[in-house]
């Protein structure tokens, strides 16, 4: 089993090379792997609670995962929007 910074650059790479748009890739059961290792649905999540800790903080990364509104409407407060979610998370 490999750690998340393991599972983290490997996604930073396929991201990289990659025309994937993110915002279609958000189901926790989708199927959709880096190598047949790394769960994409996953990481994303991963990396959108990264970015919030990092541009926000802590506080704001709970107020986050606590929110009850629909998924895009509490990811615009942070300045997510399907739009621009594969090339914020892209700069992590």
């Amino acid at each position: 089993m490999n750690d998340y910074s393991w599972h983290r650059k490997k996604t930073a790479a396929y991201l990289n090379d990659s025309t994937l748009n993110l915002a279609e890739h958000l189901n926790p059961y989708e199927r959709l792997y880096i190598e047949n290792e790394t769960s994409i649905p996953y990481m994303i999540g991963a990396l959108i609670c990264e970015r919030t800790n990092r541009i926000y903080g802590k506080e704001k990364l709970f107020e986050l995962l606590n929110s009850k509104k629909e998924l895009w409407e509490s990811l615009e407060k942070f300045g997510l929007s399907k739009n621009n979610i594969t090339e914020e998370l892209k700069k992590n």
